[in-house]
């Protein structure tokens, strides 16, 4: 599995570390933000609609919604945290949204209050894939030498 026989070995061990570290800060973002975050009602003040290009998947929807702070402060943020139509239909505009915001920054808004872990576990899994991904190369490729 891990060796250093040949460069290219030490380059998907890299690949994996880095891939590993992002997952740590990513988590480490997400369980700040959740420590954090305070629950507001929101009102969606517009959407926006992306179309993919990727296999023609379905388009994303995202929510420019507006709500008050603790402190009074009137804020205007995009969520981050698209709305699949094929998964459930987006709020209208004018609706009434339940959200969580930062109260440090309150432009960071989420729908989800432990939203971006998911991200994390599949940085994990990318880190680990790059690990074993040498030597699976080595075995397709000297497997398909042999006419398989």
């Amino acid at each position: 599995m891990l060796s250093f026989r040949h460069p290219i070995d030490a380059v998907f061990i890299a690949i994996g570390a880095i891939l590993a570290a992002l997952a740590v800060v990513q988590w480490r973002d997400s369980d700040d933000f959740a420590d954090h975050a305070r629950q507001v009602t929101a009102t969606v003040a517009s959407l926006r609609e992306t179309k993919k290009q990727l296999l023609d998947a379905a388009p994303e929807t995202y929510a420019k919604v507006e709500f008050s702070t603790g402190t009074g402060d009137i804020v205007r943020t995009e969520l981050p945290d698209p709305f699949r139509s094929s998964a459930a239909p987006p709020p209208a505009v004018g609706s009434s949204l339940t959200i969580w915001y930062d109260p440090r920054e309150p432009a960071t808004a989420r729908l989800h209050r432990g939203a971006g872990r998911e991200g994390v576990f599949v940085l994990l899994a990318l880190a680990v894939g790059a690990l074993f991904a040498p030597a699976i190369l080595r075995r397709s490729l000297s497997g398909s030498a042999g006419g398989g």
